[in-house]
C-alpha cells in the first residue's frame, strides 16, 4: 500500500491465526480476498512445484510450461492454480472439479473440507454434484430448457426467449423466475480509436450527450424487452451502496431537438443526404459498432434500433457481430470504434472498478489508455492519455481509495 507500494507484513500467531499489517489504510482489502479466486491462501505443498522460486527442479518446470503451451512459467502457474482448470489442485472451496473445464461435460462435486455451514450447522453446499453441459448454439440451449433437461440456470438465459420459456413452462416442468440483474446493455464509444476524426468526435462531451438523448429507451424497452428492463445510464444499481441517482438518470430522456442542437453546436453540419460530416471535409460521420450478438437475437434488434435513432440526428453507424474470440482480438489491437456490449460489476463497483477505470477486457471505451494504465508502454497498442484528460482524475481517485 501507499505511494511507494510497501509490501504488507505477515505475522503468524499459531496454526490458525495470522495478522496482516499494511503501511497505509487498505479498507478494500477484505473485499479483494473475499472471493475464492483471490484467496490469500494456496496449497503450498502442491503449488510450489509450479513456482520457479519454490520448485526443486527449475528445468523440469520450464519444460512443462512449454509443453503445456505457455510462454512462461508464471502463465503455467496461473493455469494450474485455477481449480476448474486443474482437477488435481487441492482446494478448501465449496466445489471440486472432477474433470477439466474444456470437456463437453464439466462435473463438480461438493468439497467435504469446505469450511462454511448454515445457521443450523449444516455444511455447505447442500448439493452433492453439479453437471455443466456445454452447448454449441443458443437454439440447442433453449431446447434443453423447454424440454426440462436443465434443473437451474441463470447465465445465458436471455430475455429474447422469455415468451418461449413461459409458453413451455408447464410442459417442461420448470418455473421462470424474473429477478434483478447487475447487467446492462450499452454503447461504448472508444475514446482512443485509431480513426482520428472519429476520436475527436467521441471525445466531445456534447456529442456523447447528444447521442444519449437521441435514443428512446422507453420505446426500446417496451418493443424489444417486453417492458422488463429499466432505462438508465451504465451505473451502479439502485440496490448498490454506491448508487448515484443523478448519474443513473443523466441524459436518458428522449430529446431529438436537443440532440440536434448539440451536434450543430459541436460543428458537425449535415450534408445533402442528411448525414453529418466531419468539419472541413465532406466525409460522413460514421462508425462501426462491434459486438457478439448474432442475427435474429434480441441484442441485435436493440443495437439496430439504436443505429436508426442515430441516423435520425444525422449520424451514420453500422453493426458487425463477431464470434467472441475475434471480438477480443479486435479489442486487443484497439481496432474497435464502438462496442455494443453488456455491462456488469454494478452491485459493488468499488470492489471491481475495472470497467469504470477503462481497463477491463472487452469494454473498449478507453481501450489504448486502459492498456497503458495496465502495462505501460509494454503493450504496442497502449497509449498514454493527455496530461489534462479527465480519465486521469478517475484514476487518481481510485489510487487514493
Amino acid at each position: 500500500t501507499g505511494a511507494d507500494a510497501t509490501l504488507m507484513e505477515l505475522e503468524v500467531a499459531d496454526d490458525y491465526t495470522f495478522t496482516l499489517k499494511f503501511s497505509d489504510p487498505n479498507p478494500l482489502f477484505i473485499y479483494k480476498v473475499g472471493r475464492l479466486t483471490n484467496a490469500l491462501y494456496e496449497p503450498g505443498h502442491y503449488m510450489a512445484q509450479f513456482h520457479m522460486d519454490l520448485t526443486d527442479d527449475q528445468a523440469a518446470l520450464e519444460a512443462a510450461s512449454k509443453e503445456a503451451g505457455f510462454e512462461s512459467w508464471d502463465q503455467y502457474y496461473t493455469d494450474r492454480n485455477n481449480w476448474y482448470l486443474n482437477p488435481e489442485k487441492p482446494s478448501v472451496g465449496p466445489w471440486l472439479a472432477k474433470n477439466e473445464l474444456s470437456n463437453e461435460l464439466f462435473l463438480m462435486e461438493r468439497n467435504p473440507y469446505f469450511f462454511a455451514v448454515d445457521a443450523d450447522g449444516n455444511q455447505l453446499p447442500y448439493v452433492d454434484n453439479v453437471e455443466h453441459r456445454l452447448f454449441e448454439t443458443p437454439d440447442v440451449f433453449n431446447l434443453w430448457i423447454i424440454n426440462g433437461e436443465i434443473d437451474f440456470q441463470n447465465r445465458h438465459v436471455g430475455l429474447d426467449s422469455f415468451t418461449l420459456f413461459k409458453e413451455n413452462e408447464e410442459n417442461g416442468d420448470y418455473q421462470v423466475m424474473i429477478g434483478s440483474s447487475a447487467g446492462h446493455v450499452a454503447i461504448q464509444m472508444n475514446l482512443t480509436t485509431k480513426n482520428e476524426p472519429l476520436r475527436e468526435f467521441f471525445n466531445n462531451r456534447d456529442v456523447r450527450v447528444a447521442l444519449s438523448l437521441a435514443v428512446d429507451r422507453e420505446a426500446m424497452n417496451e418493443l424489444i424487452y417486453d417492458g422488463l428492463l429499466t432505462p438508465r445510464q451504465y451505473s451502479p444499481l439502485s440496490k448498490s451502496p454506491q448508487f448515484y441517482e443523478k448519474l443513473s438518470n443523466a441524459y436518458i430522456e428522449y430529446d431529438v431537438d436537443q440532440a440536434n442542437s448539440l451536434l450543430d453546436g459541436a460543428g458537425y453540419e449535415r450534408g445533402s443526404d442528411g448525414i453529418r460530416v466531419f468539419p472541413g471535409t465532406s466525409d460522413p460521420v460514421s462508425f462501426v459498432i462491434e459486438g457478439t450478438d448474432q442475427p435474429g437475437t434480441q441484442g441485435e434488434q436493440a443495437v439496430l434500433q439504436v443505429i436508426k435513432y442515430y441516423e435520425d440526428v444525422g449520424v451514420k453507424a453500422s453493426y458487425k457481430g463477431f464470434e467472441r474470440s475475434l471480438y477480443e482480438e479486435h479489442w486487443g489491437a484497439n481496432e474497435i470504434e464502438a462496442a455494443w456490449w453488456g455491462g456488469d460489476r454494478t452491485v459493488l463497483p468499488i470492489v471491481a472498478p475495472w470497467i469504470f477505470l477503462g481497463t477491463m477486457i472487452d469494454r473498449p471505451w478507453a481501450d489504448a489508455w486502459g492498456k497503458w494504465r495496465n502495462s505501460g508502454d509494454s503493450d504496442p497498442n497502449a497509449e498514454e492519455p493527455p496530461a489534462d484528460h479527465w480519465i486521469r482524475d478517475i484514476w487518481a481517485v481510485w489510487d487514493q481509495i
